[in-house]
């Protein structure tokens, strides 16, 4: 599992703007899961300033092509997202958020960790 230091501003501000607070406490939960953060360096900002060109019929934006750098740099293919612009790229595999999907049985003070239910 991973996650870019955009995307974990994305999830801390939308944490933090809905319950305030209680949101920073979940947020830091969330972060005391053991995954693999990527920063958002000089390096990984140049190539993802190329993929939205690379990309450009998908409607893939700044912010997703930071998520697709990234996916590059640690090799990986699949994806837990509701942005249809993702499914658009024949290299990733996309699971909907809303899609069958289990719990991790990792419950963090109601944040639920989940990922796609496999046969």
């Amino acid at each position: 599992m991973a996650i870019n230091t955009v995307v974990e501003m994305e999830v801390a501000h939308y944490l933090i703007k809905s319950l305030g607070a209680k949101g920073k406490r979940k947020m830091d939960l969330f972060l005391s899961f053991p995954m693999e953060v990527v920063d958002l360096d000089h390096i990984l900002a140049k190539r993802s300033i190329e993929l939205p060109a690379k990309f450009s019929q998908t409607g893939i934006g700044g912010r997703d092509a930071t998520i697709l750098a990234a996916m590059e740099e640690l090799g990986i293919k699949k994806l837990m997202t509701h942005d249809r612009a993702f499914k658009r790229i024949d290299s990733i595999l996309c699971h909907r958020s809303n899609s069958r999907i289990r719990s991790l049985d990792i419950d963090m003070d109601g944040l639920r960790l989940m990922r796609p239910l496999v046969n």
